[in-house]
């Protein structure tokens, strides 16, 4: 098979005698439940659920969306492979799609920091941001949408793989306490995945954080509002989940003022 062939294979077809997703030159696809989950500050994240069935995600390198009347990960191959076999490049599509266990790592690294000293949070933001930095220099070049300097077009390839990143990376700057530097980020990734509700709910709590942030007669303090507002409208329009809700009146009510 040449290399530039992309080979798909069901991660829940596992046999003692044989184990198609377990190959290198094959990318292990399952199915998984959408989910979306507000940490404690008001961050939105995007999570994924495991879908019922035979799915074995330990030879999976990506998960898709389980469609509605399916079991088990037999179907996500072929809907992988149709979706690849639809884009420009399907080799970026097999480099997108091994590249999520390349932050595993980094994970683990900031979840030992976090857990070993006083100082440990600190070093832990400190590592979570210096992989995702890094995760990003590894990411195809078409597909580095940041270092244009516009973005006017949704990438199917980046709303299906990339999207957590993006969201991890605005949160992550939140937390740090620079939404001015999270919000040209997350207006990226809404650009790119304009049906993501997580997506439209970071960048309405990055430009809500950078409006508390500016002096009450900033022209800039309404602006940001404003746009805060349309975020929040289009994450209640996609998932009305109560603090989607909850940020949208609170916006609406500091316009009023």
């Amino acid at each position: 098979m040449p290399e530039t062939t992309l080979v798909v294979a069901a991660a829940g077809n596992v046999h003692p005698l044989v184990c198609p997703a377990c190959f290198t030159r094959t990318v292990g696809v399952a199915f998984h439940r959408e989910s979306t989950t507000v940490t404690s500050d008001g961050r939105v994240v995007k999570g994924q659920l495991p879908a019922t069935g035979r799915g074995n995600l330990l030879q999976a390198e990506v998960t898709v969306a389980e469609p509605p009347g399916f079991d088990g990960t037999s179907f996500a191959a072929p809907l992988l492979s149709g979706f690849a076999a639809l884009t420009t490049s399907p080799h970026d599509v097999e480099a997108l799609a091994r590249s999520g266990t390349a932050l595993t790592p980094v994970l683990q690294l900031a979840q030992l920091h976090a857990q070993c000293s006083e100082r440990g949070g600190a070093r832990a933001i400190a590592t979570l941001h210096q992989g995702m930095l890094a995760f990003a220099e590894g990411i195809p070049a078409g597909h580095r949408h940041w270092e244009r300097a516009i973005v006017s077009q949704t990438c199917p390839e980046c709303a299906l793989f990339l999207i957590d990143w993006y969201n991890a990376l605005v949160s992550l700057l939140m937390a740090t306490g620079v939404p001015e530097q999270a919000v040209p980020i997350a207006r990226i990734a809404a650009v790119l995945a304009p049906f993501s509700p997580s997506v439209a709910g970071n960048l309405g709590e990055g430009l809500r954080r950078w409006a508390l942030g500016e002096p009450q007669e900033s022209p800039r303090r309404g602006e940001h509002f404003r746009e805060a507002a349309l975020a929040f409208e289009r994450a209640v329009q996609l998932s009305p989940v109560s603090l989607f809700v909850s940020r949208l009146h609170e916006v609406r009510a500091e316009l009023a003022r």
